[in-house]
């Protein structure tokens, strides 16, 4: 489980990319699948869809250029880990 973005994390079994949030649960981390994808980018569009969508219902993000740097942001940082874990930096 690799944690993404705020309260959202990465899993995978040998089918699909899953996107969930933990709870802790009896002293252990329980993960709890939101959505299911694919491909790795189709993962990581939804994580930050999410993330921003879950900014603006907390009332973090009030504007719509407020979610739009949000969410660039937020696929940067992802787009740059998932850089960082190919050798060849593509």
């Amino acid at each position: 489980m690799i944690h993404l973005c705020r309260n959202l994390y990465l899993s995978a079994d040998p089918f699909q990319y899953k996107v969930g949030t933990v709870r802790q649960h009896h002293n252990e981390t329980e993960f709890r699948p939101i959505t299911y994808h694919l491909t790795l980018p189709e993962a990581l569009r939804s994580a930050a869809n999410r993330a921003v969508r879950d900014g603006v219902e907390a009332g973090e993000i009030e504007s719509l250029n407020a979610a739009a740097n949000q969410m660039e942001s937020i696929m940067q940082e992802l787009t740059a880990a998932v850089a960082g874990l190919d050798p060849a930096g593509k």
